[in-house]
């Protein structure tokens, strides 16, 4: 029985938590298309691409993470294109130097996918990526004190 679309795109946006809190880079070429854009809130702004992201994923050396996905909607644009917007809590705690500082974020990604083949993957089915996600803090961010890297 085949996949539904609904349901590529649901697993795509589920790696997500796996990269964040696994620090699992590998995963970001099936999650995300080479140049994706991530626009978070300030004081972070837009990440460009997947190199953007792991640069990223290199400033939390020092934080343990642990992000949740909740409520979503699925809508396909058309046969290749969709959106998805997902609610999502993200705990964030210091570790080394400043251990115990944290932040919780509650929040939603609003994402723009594209199906396609992945040819730095060696994918000859078509998958559904991530080209653009919007971040947003649906409530104040709470913990003892915010962290730059973080959002």
């Amino acid at each position: 029985m085949a996949t539904s679309n609904h349901e590529l795109i649901r697993n795509t946006i589920a790696r997500w938590p796996l990269i964040m809190d696994q620090k699992n880079s590998d995963l970001l070429s099936k999650t995300f298309t080479p140049d994706a854009v991530f626009h978070y809130p300030p004081p972070i702004g837009t990440i460009q691409g997947t190199i953007g992201i792991v640069e990223m994923l290199q400033t939390l050396k020092d934080v343990t993470t642990y992000h949740s996905l909740g409520t979503q909607i699925i809508e396909l644009t058309s046969a290749t294109t969709a959106t998805a917007t997902t609610y999502c809590i993200g705990i964030h705690v210091r570790t080394g130097d400043r251990a115990g500082e944290s932040i919780t974020i509650l929040g939603y990604y609003e994402d723009r996918l594209v199906k396609g083949k992945v040819a730095e993957i060696g994918q000859d089915d078509d998958v559904w990526r991530i080209f653009e996600r919007r971040v947003h803090h649906h409530i104040p961010s709470t913990g003892g004190q915010k962290f730059p890297a973080l959002a």
